[in-house]
C-alpha cells in the first residue's frame, strides 16, 4: 500500500429509538461492548444496583425520542503502491 489518507468523523452514535429508546438502547448495552462484559461477570446481588445506574446512563443520553452518544471513528485509505 501506498499514500495512506487518514479522516477523523464525529458522529452520533444511536443506541435507541423508536417507541421504546431507553429499552432498546439498555438492551444493545446489556448485549455487546464493555458494559455487557462487566454486567455479566456481576454477582447476582449487585445487578440490580448496575441496572439502575445502566439506566441513569441511558436516560442522560436521551434528546429527542433518541438514545444517542458522541462517538468517533478513522477512515484509512490508500491505494495500491506502484510495483
Amino acid at each position: 500500500w501506498g499514500e495512506p489518507s487518514f479522516e477523523a468523523v464525529d458522529y452520533r452514535y444511536v443506541a435507541g429509538a423508536g417507541a421504546d429508546p431507553l429499552g432498546d438502547a439498555r438492551e444493545l448495552l446489556l448485549q455487546i461492548g464493555p458494559a455487557a462484559a462487566a454486567f455479566r461477570t456481576l454477582p447476582e446481588e449487585r445487578r440490580a444496583e448496575a441496572l439502575a445506574r445502566i439506566e441513569t446512563f441511558i436516560a442522560d443520553h436521551l434528546v429527542g425520542g433518541e438514545v444517542a452518544y458522541p462517538a468517533a471513528a478513522w477512515i484509512v485509505s490508500g491505494s495500491r503502491a506502484s510495483a
